[in-house]
């Protein structure tokens, strides 16, 4: 098993500016970093938490072919507007408008 803290978090690196965080590619690219460094045989991602978000991220970017399975647990993948005040700030909000789900 293979964990890591997301940039930012627990013992990662944390660097100055929005740009660091608000990109899915970024995100996506990082857990790539992660396979390829490793040398990683279809590893299966699980997304905890906000962690859901960067799985979704990495399908987007970089597709299943690599990937044995994916699998949330207690993961944020979709936010409502009523929801997403808990998960995650305004700025986040603002840097992906797409990135929530109107479900009213």
């Amino acid at each position: 098993m293979v964990a890591f803290d997301l940039r930012g978090h627990g013992m990662s690196e944390a660097p100055e500016g929005t740009e660091h965080y608000t990109s899915s590619r970024l995100w996506a690219d990082h857990v790539q970093a992660v396979i390829d460094e490793l040398d990683l045989d279809h590893p299966v991602l699980v997304g905890h938490s906000y962690a859901g978000y960067i799985v979704c991220d990495y399908v987007r970017e970089h597709g299943q072919d690599k990937v044995g399975a994916t699998d949330f647990v207690g993961a944020a993948t979709t936010a409502t507007e009523e929801a997403s005040g808990s998960l995650i700030g305004p700025s986040t909000l603002e840097s992906k408008p797409d990135g929530t789900a109107d479900q009213g």
